[in-house]
């Protein structure tokens, strides 16, 4: 499941200008996180674009997930 393609997104990892800005769930207004970000000393090792579901998501199996 990515969030990325859900319209209840804030902003998608392409939208997304400022890397500062949180992505967030505006259905249930909480953060979503990506997989497999390791920052050693400044620079990122590895970057997976997937957003993840948040907590709330998950636990209701996705009912309000809607695509863009």
């Amino acid at each position: 499941m990515d969030c990325n393609n859900c319209k209840h997104l804030n902003m998608t990892e392409l939208e997304q200008t400022d890397k500062r800005k949180d992505h967030i769930c505006l259905k249930y207004n909480k953060r979503v996180f990506h997989d497999g970000i390791s920052i050693r000393h400044g620079i990122a090792i590895k970057h997976n674009s997937t957003l993840y579901p948040c907590w709330n998501c998950w636990n209701d199996n996705y009912l309000n997930y809607e695509t863009r």
